[in-house]
């Protein structure tokens, strides 16, 4: 399963409620730790949660600093499914399926392909150090990719990201944990 932001958040928790049904998991730039909101913002959204918790909020986020591909870019505003609104309910999601895998992440038992954005502007990589470290010898393999935004498979540099998750995938459907000590670990920056 491929999971891409909060789709990573989702994917672990299929891979922890569901974990027969997965072989393993490719996420690119998980939501399990998103960058800080301002004060205010943090405030009229505990607000909205009680009272209105299904109200959109218009985020403040330039779509230009998650990708660094122009015509990508000009998607994202074309598309109206594309949006930067978000609910007070969804942030409340958001941060109990993290709490959920913060205590149990250990429990994960499938390898797992972890590409991160090293200038990602929404998901702060470095605040789940403790989660990853968590995780059973073995089933991650974890790579920072220096440069890259947080839409990583569209960044202009994507093939980076395309050359690591190429092979782990042919291994995985070889039959063989690619997260192994054997498996060659490439990359900018790499972490067992």
């Amino acid at each position: 399963m491929l999971g891409h932001s909060f789709g990573g958040l989702v994917s672990l928790l299929a891979l922890l409620w569901h974990a027969d049904t997965l072989d393993g998991l490719v996420l690119t730039s998980p939501a399990l730790a998103v960058r800080p909101v301002s004060a205010p913002l943090r405030w009229v959204q505990r607000l909205l949660l009680r009272f209105a918790p299904h109200i959109p909020l218009e985020l403040p986020n330039d779509k230009a600093q998650v990708c660094s591909d122009p015509v990508f870019v000009q998607r994202y505003w074309a598309d109206p499914l594309c949006h930067r609104r978000v609910t007070a309910a969804f942030a409340e999601a958001l941060d109990e399926g993290r709490r959920e895998l913060i205590s149990l992440g250990h429990e994960l038992d499938r390898p797992i392909l972890l590409l991160e954005a090293g200038a990602d502007t929404v998901v702060d990589p470095d605040a789940s150090e403790s989660f990853w470290a968590a995780l059973q010898p073995g089933r991650l393999q974890r790579h920072r990719l220096e440069g890259l935004r947080h839409e990583l498979l569209h960044d202009l540099r994507r093939n980076e990201a395309l050359d690591l998750l190429a092979p782990w995938l042919e291994g995985l459907r070889a039959g063989w944990n690619p997260n192994a000590p054997h498996a060659t670990m490439v990359g900018t920056k790499d972490r067992p």
